[in-house]
């Protein structure tokens, strides 16, 4: 047994002596004076295949075709009848043969048989995986892959000799490809997947690629064809499965030119190289000194490296992916932050492993694809445009791209990921989409799944930093340029190291995890925390107990409780900023209902005093507006100590209610909330009830939403108490 290139065991063929069948008696004694160091034995159809399989027990057969019209046809006829016999189709070059041998010419004193031989023996023993049988009328020799034509013409060479390393299809038996390996004009060995649909459609990017990897191959249109035909008929053994993203398959963990884990089949990966910068530089016992060793006492360093180290476990898990935003002002270590946690999994590009958010909706599902089950970081998030901003949260969140068409109008399949994104940037996802040409608002769902992390943790001099921890006489700025050239020189060996102790340890791993994860929610729970607290935090838990793990496996130098520690101080910042007591939603009801009263308030209301019950309004008030949204009650109010209150109630129009305070959110919801609160004036006798009827001048009663001047008066929106 030995290794074969995707880390799979194959069978090796162990041969003592070829056995070479020739077409006839005749002909057959013409190679046997040829090649005397070779057993020769004639054949002739049709072969009886249990007698063949007698006597070539333990042999490799080598079928030389006959130069006669049909022999290359009658010689795969008898190499399907030997099915039980390893068989393979020789061809030698006429130019490695001396003239007329096979009529039975004396064979010349100065003649070399070494080349053919050595044809002959490497065919008998082919390299390791790369058993391949061409279509009828191709064949190879050493260097090159031949077409034969039917007449009597010399082969037309079409391109350097590939290996074919195997067969690969997708997981539900679509998109064969073959899988091919050569070696450059330099003697790189390069690996290239060839789909068998695009070879039959005849596109020509396929041959572009083949030529442009440097592939020395034939261009016009008869070797464009005929290669096609030879890569989509050959046949081999080797059976490969597709992978279109990074990630966990089965037990596997495929990257870009490496699997991790062993597979019953191989699986390599289909996706665009460029959509990452996975890779290694350097020495792994450097990064775990120099980068992760320089972590300890930064919460936000600690937190993003664990967060590379989580990205590995949702699968295992079964949890869902999300997201942390790094927001804060300029130069106080965002990017830093995000080039030293990708460098977990690799770098290299501008930004290391780190890409940019200035990319276009296709570009981001490929990215996000080729980041599946890893790291996915993005950088100041105010190039995405504020228009863009909400979809692109929502569907790198929720993992799954855009539905779309084929050429044909039918639907393409759907690429799907799972990943946890860093993201930077100095303002918000909801300054973002609040910035844009709509006018939007973020949604809750938006901003649960990139969560907003404000990481100006530590003053250092006149400026915040996302670093507590420098050296002594270190500037911040200092400590930021060399941690990143540190993750610059040295990445790509702790991603692939801590999966790999992963799998040695993976039902212990879970336990492990699962057990922190509980002990981090026990710890982060209050009381009154809403379900939308509840949920942010196990992402928060699953980063701890993903740092922690890495502790235990000896990835990282940190002591216990150093990842823990990092994710609860940014758990509990966070929390208190989003608000822990009601649901996102209730509190960005209340902040617009307070927004376009403070706005308008006053130059949109007509104004009138408290007076009698159904001409109340009647009884003065300002003059009307026409953009009227609608009518301000004052009512005064005078203590014991003779000190007058004002109390201003908003009677607003629901037309008001619905297309302006509440647009883009549930009219009714937006007054729930506003009840909840304690701030809305209703009707009394019915709970259900979110309006109130006022008698207006000319118009009789009509129902308003009220909305007392309380609201105005709350820094935080909390739930009033019973």
């Amino acid at each position: 047994m030995a290794d074969d290139p995707y880390g799979g065991l194959v069978e090796e063929y162990v041969v003592d002596k070829p056995v070479l069948l020739v077409e006839g008696e005749t002909r057959a004694a013409c190679a046997a004076r040829l090649f005397p160091s070779i057993r020769v034995l004639a054949w002739s159809l049709p072969l009886d295949a249990d007698d063949w399989a007698t006597r070539l027990v333990g042999d490799v057969a080598l079928i030389w075709p006959s130069a006669r019209p049909g022999g290359l046809e009658a010689a795969y006829e008898a190499k399907e009848a030997l099915a039980d016999v390893p068989a393979r189709l020789l061809d030698i070059p006429t130019a490695l043969l001396p003239p007329g041998w096979a009529r039975g010419a004396p064979i010349p004193a100065d003649f070399d048989p070494g080349p053919a031989l050595a044809l002959l023996e490497a065919a008998a023993a082919p390299e390791l995986g790369k058993e391949t049988d061409w279509p009828p009328g191709f064949f190879e020799d050493g260097r090159s892959l031949y077409w034969r034509p039917e007449e009597k013409k010399p082969p037309v060479r079409l391109c350097a000799r590939p290996d074919v390393l195997g067969l690969a299809r997708d997981q539900f038996g679509s998109n064969w490809t073959t899988v091919l390996s050569f070696a450059d004009r330099e003697g790189r060995q390069k690996t290239v997947l060839a789909p068998h649909a695009d070879l039959a459609a005849g596109k020509v990017d396929v041959f572009s690629r083949l030529a442009g990897m440097g592939l020395s191959m034939r261009c016009d249109k008869l070797g464009r064809e005929k290669l096609a035909t030879a890569i989509i008929g050959v046949r081999t053994p080797r059976l490969i499965e597709l992978a279109y993203s990074c990630g966990w398959h089965g037990d596997a963990y495929v990257l870009p030119g490496v699997t991790i884990g062993a597979r019953a089949e191989p699986v390599i990966y289909d996706g665009p190289p460029s959509a990452s910068f996975h890779g290694h530089r350097g020495s792994a016992e450097a990064w775990r000194t120099e980068v992760a060793g320089r972590a300890p006492g930064n919460a936000v360093l600690l937190f993003c490296l664990s967060a590379a180290f989580a990205a590995k476990l949702l699968t295992p898990l079964g949890a869902e992916g999300g997201g942390f935003h790094l927001r804060g002002g300029s130069s106080v270590g965002k990017t830093a932050s995000l080039i030293v946690a990708g460098s977990v999994d690799g770098g290299g590009g501008p930004l290391g492993f780190c890409h940019t958010w200035r990319a276009t909706p296709n570009a981001v599902e490929a990215i996000a694809c080729a980041h599946n089950d890893g790291l996915l970081s993005f950088d100041e998030i105010k190039t995405l445009g504020g228009d863009a901003a909400g979809e692109a949260a929502y569907a790198l969140a929720t993992g799954q791209m855009k539905g779309r068409l084929t050429d044909r109008a039918d639907l393409r399949a759907r690429r799907t990921w799972r990943t946890y994104v860093l993201s930077s940037g100095e303002i918000s996802l909801a300054q973002l989409i609040a910035s844009g040409k709509n006018r939007d608002h973020a949604f809750a769902g938006q901003e649960l799944r990139l969560v907003d992390l404000d990481v100006e943790i530590e003053r250092v001099g006149e400026a915040w930093s996302a670093f507590q921890a420098v050296d002594v006489g270190q500037t911040h700025a200092e400590f930021a340029r060399e941690i990143t050239a540190m993750a610059r020189a040295h990445y790509g060996h702790a991603g692939p190291a801590f999966v790999e102790a992963f799998l040695g340890k993976r039902e212990w791993a879970l336990g492990y995890v699962q057990e922190k994860r509980r002990e981090f929610l026990k710890a982060a729970h209050q009381r009154d925390d809403t379900g939308q607290i509840t949920r942010t935090a196990d992402r928060f838990a699953i980063v701890a107990a993903a740092g922690e793990l890495a502790a235990e496996l000896r990835i990282v130098p940190w002591i216990e409780g150093e990842a823990f520690g990092a994710a609860s101080l940014l758990f509990e910042r966070w929390a208190a900023a989003f608000g822990r007591r009601q649901p996102r939603e209730h509190l960005q009801a209340l902040e617009a209902v307070q927004g376009f009263l403070a706005r308008f308030g006053e130059s949109r209301f007509r104004r009138f005093e408290a007076g009698s019950t159904q001409d109340e309004a009647a009884l003065g008030g300002s003059a009307r507006n026409f953009d009227e949204a609608g009518w301000r009650r004052e009512q005064k109010t005078r203590d014991d100590d003779g000190v007058i209150t004002v109390e201003t109630t908003w009677f607003i129009h629901p037309s008001a209610w619905r297309n302006e305070i509440c647009k883009g959110r549930d009219p009714t919801n937006v007054a729930r909330a506003v009840k909840l609160a304690g701030h809305l004036l209703t009707d009394g006798g019915d709970e259900r009830r979110l309006t109130k009827k006022l008698w207006v001048p000319g118009g009789g009663a009509r129902s308003f939403y009220g909305v007392r001047d309380s609201i105005m008066a709350e820094a935080e929106f909390e739930p009033a108490d019973d």
